[in-house]
């Protein structure tokens, strides 16, 4: 009797220990997951506002699908990002394919602000730089892609959404709007242009939506990915236990901007247009030498290039 007695406590014992055990490690698991998807949108948040600030030449067409766009090499030193992307708009659970639109691409100011002697040739300063989106399905999380590029010297330089630079996944919704513009023409770019078809694009929100998945203890996990609103149709929906973590990110084009705002013109012999009225190079502006660069790290400090 008393060696079964001692065996019942020790059975309730060790359960309770497990049952101990078993709360720590989901309320471990539980805080890493917000720990990563936290991080995860706050690294999108800063590459976002990072890559984009350095475009020049940034226009913005409303309703044009990029992805019909050529973007290697940057189309003659013009680039384009859309600022009327609604992902969640057009979603359809049942025929859902994880299928990849370009957002932007662009050339980005590339020299670094510790920088001595000479500016690097155009070719190698001003690199390719590419934003793609791979839609998310009820089985499949969406990316997020950043195509660094690389220098023009050797030629035409391909963009393509890929792992090789910045990437981001569990991704379930993801917009750009509010696009703010500025009407102008490239023949006369000081004039107060307000039916011309070509835009410089000042500033663009994106919307971020990550999803983390919840502990739930040893039981088979379902996965879904569809945007929030979906969530409930029969193709998304999930016993798994969620968060969802959206993030408005509110991006200006700081070079794009002060590369408008120069009064400073001269005339050159340009074809197809002679004496065309044409903005001085950056560093023959008012405003001198000053614009933004890509900021150079404190050295041993941890960074993705």
């Amino acid at each position: 009797m008393e060696v079964l007695l001692a065996v019942v406590l020790v059975s309730v014992l060790l359960y309770g220990i497990g049952t101990l055990m078993n709360m720590a490690a989901t309320q471990n698991e539980s805080l890493t997951n917000r720990i990563q998807s936290e991080a995860q949108i706050n690294e999108i948040s800063f590459y976002l506002k990072h890559v984009l600030s350095m475009g020049v030449n940034v226009e913005y067409s409303p309703g044009v699908d990029l992805n019909n766009r050529s973007g290697s090499g940057t189309r003659e030193n013009i680039g384009w990002v859309r600022g009327d992307y609604d992902f969640a708009s057009t979603f359809n659970p049942a025929t859902a394919a994880a299928n990849i639109d370009t957002i932007g691409f662009f050339l980005r100011d590339n020299l670094q602000s510790d920088y001595t002697g000479a500016a690097p040739a155009p070719a190698d300063r001003y690199m390719p730089t590419a934003i793609y989106f791979q839609r998310p399905t009820p089985r499949t999380f969406g990316v997020l892609y950043i195509d660094l590029g690389q220098s023009q010297a050797g030629g035409t330089v391909a963009l393509s959404p890929t792992r090789d630079d910045l990437w981001f996944g569990s991704i379930v919704d993801f917009k750009a709007v509010e696009a703010e513009s500025i009407p102008f023409d490239v023949d006369n770019p000081d004039a107060d242009q307000t039916t011309v078809g070509r835009r410089r694009l000042s500033s663009v929100s994106f919307k971020v939506t990550v999803r983390e998945y919840l502990p739930k203890g040893n039981d088979a996990r379902g996965y879904t990915w569809c945007p929030p609103t979906y969530m409930t149709t029969a193709q998304c929906q999930t016993t798994t236990p969620y968060r969802d973590v959206e993030r408005v990110i509110r991006v200006i084009f700081r070079n794009n901007i002060i590369g408008l705002s120069s009064a400073q013109m001269q005339v050159t012999s340009e074809t197809p247009t002679s004496l065309r009225n044409l903005r001085r190079p950056m560093n023959r502006r008012p405003f001198d030498l000053v614009y933004f660069l890509k900021p150079s790290y404190p050295s041993g400090q941890l960074k993705r290039n």
